[in-house]
Parts: C-alpha cells; structure tokens; sequence
C-alpha cells in the first residue's frame, strides 16, 4: 500500500477483561458499544483473537514483549520482570515516538515503565510499596478529600454488581477518559505520539455509574451456559465474593452481568470521546488505532467465576484496528477469522513504526499481514 508522508501516531486502547462476546459488532444485540463498533466499521475486526495466557500479567507481558508464553516466561500469574530485552515502549521511543501510557500497566515496580516516557497511571487497589499512590488515587483525594475511593463496597475479583456510590465524574474509566482526552487536546511534542489508554474496566469491581447500572435493568441479558460437564464446578470454592466457581443462580449472574455490561458501555462511551478529540485536532486520519483486551470474564458460564481459564469466555478476547487513510489500499470494515494473538500487537504497531524487527525475534506477526491480504 501507499506510504504516509510521516509516521502515524499510535493509539493503543486497552480495557481489562473485556470477553470477545461482549461487543455489539461480534453479533451481542444485548450490549451497547457504538464507537467501538464504529472503530471496527471503519477498519478490521478479529473475530478469533485470542489471550494463551488468559491472566493480567502473562498477558501483558504478551504485550510487553511480542513472545510466548514460553519465551516471555510467565506461564501463570506473576510479576512482570523489570526488564526484557525488546519491549514495546522502548522500541517505539527508538523508532521516533513519544511514548506516553494512561491508566493500568500492572508493572512491578509499578512505576518501572519499561521506556514510556511518560505514565499517568492507576493500579486499582494495588499499592507494593510505601511511596507509590497512584496518580489517580492522588486526583480523587485532590478533588475529593473526604471521600472513599472504593465508597461501593465491592471486592477487587469480587462477582457481585453494584452502581458506582459515588460522582460518575470520579469513577476511574472517567478519568482514564478524561486524561487521554487533555493528552490529545494539549499534545504538541515534534515527534508522533504512542498512547496506550488502558482502563482498569470491564474488570470487577462491576461498578458502572446509576445510568448504565439502569440502561441494562430491564435488558433481557444473555443467562449462562452451563454443559453437563460443569457439574462439578457448582458447588462454592469458598465462602467469599470472590470465588472461582460456584452456582449462584440465575438471578446472581444477571445481576453480575448487569454491572459488567454497563462497565462495557462505559468504556465505550469514554472510547468515543478520545476518538472524538482525535477528530477535533484533524488528527483522527493521522492515528493509527488498535483496540483489545488482555483476557475475557467468566461472570457464570460453566459455573466458573473470573478468568485464567482456556474456556472461550475467559481466553477469546475483543480485537480490532482502524488504520490512517492512504496507509493500505484495502476496504474498511472487514472481519478476520484468522486466528490471532495478543503476541501479535507488538509485531504490528512496529510494522506501523516502520520500524520491523527480524521475525526470528518476536513469536508475533504483523496483523497488516492480514488487512494487505
């Protein structure tokens, strides 16, 4: 295809445990995700992606890294290693981008960016030493000191729905929202940019603000799909919230899906502002935009709870991309069955860089492979 004069920028969006069913252009008529669809409208949707490691950190070190679960080395849930011979924020800064990250990266240390030169973060609940807040956290006791930032009550993994109990203008996927939105509007650095935006939702807690929690109340949502060789899994592991199998009943996973899709549609919602500050800075046909999840959610299906799971609720994930006009010469709105990979996004961002590394180094492949055919 036709080369841009210069180097696009890159936009990488990311939300956490997101399944691969649960967006309106995979065929859900329940959930409501217009600007994602219209994303993948306007550019290719990969219907089978998948996460090999269906678990926060392998997965992002899938990301980190363009490698296998073999070659990164993370087979289970883990730390991140502080370091790796290619990784993706520093590859981009080498080959001429700013590289800036809004949101949750789940390093360790936490403020280890691996080369982005710039992050804004939160890590939810996550506090691994003495000094470090995370600059969400900071915000909220800025705008709101005498509030509680978890004021909702629900649990980290916990399997429970509830609206957010407090100001949807403090709700964590706002303010990753918000951020990438002033990041775009105040951006005017020499070099193109390399955001990745990364909400910490659809990931419990399942806090969507009144308004979504409502939008799915009376929504006839998909109940559980439970075969014969689930049986096992109904009784509760445990006496907690945030079990990892267990029968709760069909009015428990409605209810947890009714706070789940309702973070879905939020995400969504702050997604299509971003793309609109792209557009309202002409920047939008100069971005490249790669959307995805790092693993799915479980919320009841074969009574399991939660995610690290090789069952397609938990390891399908949603994948999609929109490329700058005149960067290929191919038609918008395509949907893919190939099978694709989260080892795979590090490939392709650095095709967009123009910037390949030898493919005997990365386990990925450039996803461009795909869309020129």
């Amino acid at each position: 295809g036709s080369k841009l004069v210069k180097k696009p920028n890159i936009l990488l969006l990311m939300a956490d445990q997101l399944r691969g069913d649960c967006l309106g252009i995979d065929g859900n008529n329940f959930i409501q995700t217009p600007n994602l669809d219209q994303l993948a409208r306007e550019g290719i949707y990969f219907r089978c992606a998948y996460s090999s490691t269906p678990s926060c950190t392998p997965a992002r070190a899938a990301l980190l890294t363009g490698l296998s679960p073999w070659h990164h080395g993370m087979l289970g849930y883990g730390r991140i290693a502080e370091h790796y011979p290619r990784e993706m924020p520093r590859l981009l800064t080498q080959a001429g981008y700013y590289s800036a990250v809004i949101g949750k990266c789940h390093y360790s240390p936490q403020r280890g960016l691996h080369g982005f030169n710039l992050g804004i973060l939160d890590e939810s609940g996550r506090i691994e030493n003495l000094d470090y807040r995370s600059d969400y956290r900071a915000w909220f006791w800025s705008i709101a000191p005498t509030l509680n930032p978890d004021q909702t009550g629900l649990g980290w993994n916990d399997y429970r729905g509830a609206p957010y109990a407090l100001p949807e203008e403090l709700h964590p996927t706002r303010w990753v929202g918000d951020t990438a939105v002033r990041f775009i509007q105040s951006y005017h650095e020499p070099e193109p940019f390399f955001l990745k935006v990364s909400f910490e939702r659809p990931h419990s807690p399942y806090d969507p603000p009144k308004r979504f929690w409502k939008e799915y109340e009376k929504a006839d949502l998909p109940k559980a799909k439970v075969g014969n060789w689930a049986a096992k899994y109904a009784p509760r592991s445990d006496s907690s919230y945030q079990i990892w199998h267990g029968d709760l009943g069909p009015q428990q996973v409605r209810q947890s899906r009714q706070g789940y899709y309702g973070n879905v549609t939020f995400v969504d919602e702050q997604i299509g502002l971003i793309v609109a500050a792209l557009k309202q800075r002409n920047l939008l046909e100069e971005t490249f935009i790669f959307f995805l999840s790092d693993h799915g959610d479980m919320t009841g299906d074969n009574n399991l709870w939660r995610k690290s799971y090789a069952y397609e609720p938990s390891a399908r994930i949603a994948m999609l991309m929109r490329w700058p006009e005149g960067m290929l010469t191919t038609t918008r709105g395509r949907q893919s069955r190939h099978p694709v990979e989260i080892r795979d996004v590090l490939p392709t961002l650095l095709d967009v860089a123009d910037s390949p590394q030898s493919p005997e180094v990365l386990d990925g492949q450039s996803l461009l492979d795909i869309v020129r055919g």
